[in-house]
């Protein structure tokens, strides 16, 4: 019986509580600290590769002639037609 209850207090059971409970704020400090490193992390990932493909670096871009040369001021004037055989295939593309 006196087995059974030694190990509901232990001899530096004040020492042993202090230690056990600074170990658990410890390893949840770290855990805060690695999710929120993690998602800033994703985030600038994520960031990289929208302005890459946004300063027109990351994609293939087709276009109608011309639009380089003065088509950025009225893009809508430069779009591809709904017929067009070049958008039915850009279209069937895997993604």
């Amino acid at each position: 019986m006196k087995l059974l209850f030694q190990d509901l207090d232990p001899p530096c059971g004040t020492e042993v509580r202090r230690r056990r409970s600074g170990l658990a704020i410890v390893a949840v400090a770290f855990g805060v600290v690695a999710l929120l490193l993690s998602g800033f992390i994703e985030s600038t990932l994520v960031g990289m590769r929208e302005s890459t493909i946004g300063s027109r670096l990351g994609h293939i871009q087709v276009s109608r002639i011309g639009y380089f040369r003065v088509g950025q001021s009225e893009p809508f004037a430069y779009l591809l037609p709904q017929d067009s055989e070049v958008r039915t295939m850009i279209e069937r593309l895997p993604e």
